[in-house]
């Protein structure tokens, strides 16, 4: 309450001492409009000091936006106010310059994976892609554009934490939104950092956390992490890359053993000399994959600023297991460089071959069914003749008895016959 009272009688002190200094005479009715609005304008700024601050601080930024808004009022030329002319503290957050970089060719919009809760896809830097050249000490917003391909919805809870490399002021870990953001939809993620005060090239690299605790994946972009990857005070070097996303097979793909794999990456010129067609790609460590020595990545001319996708053909090996292939660049006085705050960072392809399923029998017996095909071949029956192994008994021999003829006298019957004679009676004679 005591700072709440100290910082309105310090914007009453200045805004009297403004109307003093344009004199006793009663301000016209626009400038009273003009002396309201810088009031307005300091308090806003005023209450976005949400973190312990000092009186030193509050007059040093107050100062410096009444001193801006005034120019504006006097319809005087300014030129863009600078990081410590509005910077309020190292622990404040402070609203970055508006940065202007080359735009990606062929943004990836992905579709969300089914069945995987939480899951996330890299787009692009919205600001301070790899190798911007900062001032020492001055603050800076880092923005990453990623998607949600999983299948649960993300808030409050899901978090960007801090998790390596130089720390750059960032808080351990902060909210990824205070929102909502759906399965398949977009957010801007940023984190506000300090650039360290000697001179170097410095990398700070973040996770995404789900609320169980786990890294949430991003599936296209190195091994999964996010990074701020700044050059302080020192002179652009001549050759250096960034790395962007895995254009195809992001670490960890599945393949099929023997399947030929066409890798893709995005690759950011963050040094100061153009890529010509005398600068290689070359095969620095690892499983070789059939990889050669070196392949020639570009044809055309890739200024500074600019991107390509490189391509090289591998090879899956035969045999199961997790494979990584490491590769750098070489230019055309034969010096080798790469990603990373020294320049000498690889970029890799990274797969699982799954080993050839065993079929394990079925417990559940199977009943077979029997298809009768009619065949087109006469078949000839077979007669077997089984013999009976039981003793035949001959029936005995029969002897014929003598047969004695019997004659019986015929005795001729004495009794005549007599013809019976009917009398024929004439038939009438036709007139």
């Amino acid at each position: 309450m005591k700072k709440k009272i100290t910082i309105l009688v310090f914007m009453f002190w200045i805004m009297a001492g403004t109307v003093g200094c344009i004199g006793s005479a009663v301000p016209s009715q626009e400038e009273r409009f003009k002396q309201t609005a810088n009031a307005v304008t300091v308090a806003a700024i005023v209450r976005k000091l949400s973190l312990p601050f000092t009186q030193t601080v509050v007059m040093k930024t107050v100062i410096a936006e009444f001193t801006r808004a005034s120019r504006i009022n006097s319809q005087t030329p300014e030129s863009t106010p600078t990081f410590e002319e509005i910077t309020i503290a190292p622990s404040m957050t402070a609203t970055p310059q508006p940065m202007s970089i080359p735009t990606v060719i062929n943004v990836p919009i992905y579709t969300p994976v089914t069945g995987i809760c939480n899951w996330a896809g890299y787009i692009m830097d919205v600001t301070y892609p790899d190798g911007t050249q900062v001032s020492p000490g001055g603050t800076f917003r880092k923005t990453w554009r990623i998607q949600n391909l999983g299948n649960c919805a993300w808030g409050p809870n899901y978090l960007l934490m801090y998790e390596m490399g130089t720390q750059m002021n960032a808080p351990i870990y902060l909210p990824v939104t205070q929102g909502n953001v759906p399965p398949g939809g977009i957010i801007d993620i940023s984190v506000d950092l300090m650039a360290p005060t000697t001179p170097g090239n410095y990398q700070a690299i973040f996770r995404l956390r789900s609320p169980d605790g786990s890294n949430i994946p991003i599936n296209n972009h190195g091994d999964g992490s996010l990074w701020a990857l700044v050059s302080v005070g020192l002179p652009q070097p001549c050759n250096w890359a960034g790395f962007i996303m895995d254009v195809t097979y992001p670490d960890g793909t599945t393949v099929n053993p023997g399947e030929a794999i066409n890798k893709v990456w995005r690759i950011q010129n963050i040094g100061s000399c153009s890529w010509n067609s005398n600068y290689q790609l070359l095969f620095s460590s690892g499983d070789r994959l059939g990889a050669p020595d070196f392949i020639q990545f570009t044809q055309n001319i890739i200024p500074p600023g600019g991107f390509i996708d490189i391509l090289i053909k591998l090879t899956a090996p035969n045999n199961a297991g997790t494979f990584t292939s490491y590769f750098k660049m070489r230019a055309p006085d034969s010096s080798i460089f790469g990603t990373g705050s020294n320049a000498d960072g690889s970029i890799w392809v990274k797969v699982v071959i799954m080993p050839t399923p065993t079929i394990t029998p079925s417990v559940t017996p199977i009943i077979p069914t029997l298809t009768i095909t009619p065949s087109v071949t006469p078949v000839t029956p077979t007669l077997t003749v089984t013999f009976s192994a039981t003793p035949v008994t001959p029936s005995p021999t029969v002897t014929p008895s003598p047969i004695t003829p019997t004659q019986t006298p015929v005795t001729p019957s004495a009794t005549p016959i007599t013809p019976t004679l009917t009398p024929e009676t004439p038939s009438p004679t036709p007139p």
